[in-house]
C-alpha cells in the first residue's frame, strides 16, 4: 500500500494489500498500556544480551526511550499521538466504520476505544525545507503507530504524523478543521481471525527479537527499532512508493554477524548483524539497490487556502528504505 496523495482529504481510505501487514517503529511509549497483538515471548531474556537485556521491564516488555525529533522541527508526544488517534476515529467513524469492521471481520465498539502501546516509526529521509506545504513534511517524516483497544483487545492501528503539532481537538473530542493539512493519518483494522495470509496482524518488538534469535542462534544486543520501508517493486523505491506506516519493519541488532541467504532466485549470501522482521515472521536485510536522493514535484505554501505553486523537492535518503527477504543460511540451535 502506498500513502495517499498528501494534499487530499485525510479520510480517503487506503486498501490494504492481501498480505498481512507488520508494524514496526523506532520508539515506544507504553508505561501503563495493555498488551496488544498477543503476549510477548515468556522466555524473552533467553534471546537478548547487553543493552537489550537491561531494557526489559517487569512485564517482559522492552522499555523504549522517550521519542525525540530527528532534527530541529518539533514532534508531538506519544500521549498527544494517542489523543489525536482517538479524535481521528471519532471524527471520521461515520465514514470508516463499515470498511474497518469489514477488514477486522467483526463489529468494533467505536464508543469505548482506548489507547494501547504507541510506537514511533523512524524516517530514512532528511528534513523537508521550510516553505513547502506541510503535507510533504508529514509524508517524509516519522509516524506514530497507535494501537486502539476495545477492552484489552487490539482492534485498530492509527498512524499519526509526528509533525502534526498544528492539529487541534475541540471540546467534544473531534478534530478541528485545518486550512493546510495532509498525510496526518492512516488507519488499519487488526484482523480478528486472519485467514490464509489475509488480514492485518501487528508484530510486537519482543516477537521480532524472538523470531530472529530462534532462526539464527544469535541474541539481540540492542532494543529493536522501527523503520519505514519502501515499495519493493522497482522503480518505486522512494517515499511516493512507500508502504503504509503500519508496515514498517523492526530492526534487530545482534551480538554477532550471522550468515543469511536472500530468498529470491539466485539470491546472494551475506553476513549480517542487523536483521529486520515483518509480516509472517519474514526476515529482511537492506536491498543491494538503494537510492541516495528523493526528487519529486511538490507544492509550496500558498498565500491563503490555495496549495501554492509547484516546486521541486529534493531530499537526501540517509538510510536504507528498500529491503529483501532472507533466511538464515546455516540455522543454529536457538539459545
Amino acid at each position: 500500500m502506498t500513502l495517499r496523495n498528501p494534499l487530499r482529504i485525510r479520510v480517503e481510505r487506503n486498501v490494504l494489500p492481501v498480505a498481512a501487514l507488520a508494524w514496526a517503529l523506532a520508539g515506544c511509549h507504553d508505561q501503563a498500556a495493555p498488551l496488544t497483538s498477543g503476549d510477548p515471548p515468556a522466555e524473552l531474556r533467553n534471546y537478548v544480551t547487553g543493552a537489550a537485556a537491561q531494557s526489559i521491564d517487569s512485564r517482559g516488555l522492552f522499555q523504549f526511550p522517550q521519542p525525540a525529533a530527528p532534527g530541529e522541527v518539533p514532534i508531538i508526544s506519544p500521549e498527544r499521538a494517542g489523543q489525536l488517534a482517538l479524535a481521528y476515529i471519532k471524527t471520521w467513524n461515520f465514514a470508516l466504520r463499515r470498511p474497518l469492521e469489514s477488514d477486522r471481520g467483526a463489529p468494533i465498539d467505536f464508543d469505548h476505544l482506548q489507547v494501547g502501546r504507541t510506537f514511533l516509526a523512524r524516517t530514512a529521509f532528511g528534513p523537508v525545507p521550510d516553505g513547502f506545504h506541510p503535507a510533504f513534511r508529514n509524508m517524509y517524516g516519522p509516524y506514530y503507530l497507535v494501537t486502539l483497544l476495545a477492552g484489552r483487545e487490539p482492534v485498530l492501528i492509527i498512524s499519526v504524523a509526528a509533525y502534526a503539532t498544528y492539529e487541534r481537538i475541540d471540546e467534544r473530542g473531534f478534530l478541528m478543521p485545518q486550512v493546510r493539512h495532509g498525510a496526518e493519518f492512516d488507519h488499519a483494522a487488526i484482523a480478528r481471525t486472519p485467514h490464509m495470509g489475509i488480514g492485518f496482524v501487528p508484530v510486537l518488538p519482543e516477537q521480532a527479537v524472538a523470531r530472529v534469535s530462534r532462526a539464527t542462534g544469535a541474541r539481540a544486543s540492542h532494543v529493536p527499532e522501527l523503520v519505514l520501508r519502501a515499495d519493493p517493486m522497482p522503480p518505486r523505491l522512494t517515499r511516493a512508493g512507500m508502504w503504509a506506516p503500519a508496515q514498517a519493519l523492526w530492526k534487530v541488532r545482534l551480538d554477532r554477524e550471522i550468515p543469511v541467504r536472500a530468498t529470491a532466485r539466485g539470491g546472494r549470501r551475506v553476513n549480517a548483524r542487523e536483521i529486520l522482521v515483518g509480516a509472517f515472521d519474514h526476515m529482511y536485510i537492506p536491498a543491494e539497490t538503494q537510492l541516495k536522493t528523493e526528487r519529486i514535484e511538490a507544492r509550496l505554501l500558498g498565500d491563503s487556502i490555495s496549495e501554492g505553486r509547484p516546486a521541486i523537492l529534493e531530499l537526501p535518503i540517509l538510510e536504507p528504505i528498500a529491503f529483501e527477504t532472507v533466511v538464515a543460511d546455516q540455522p543454529e540451535k536457538a539459545p
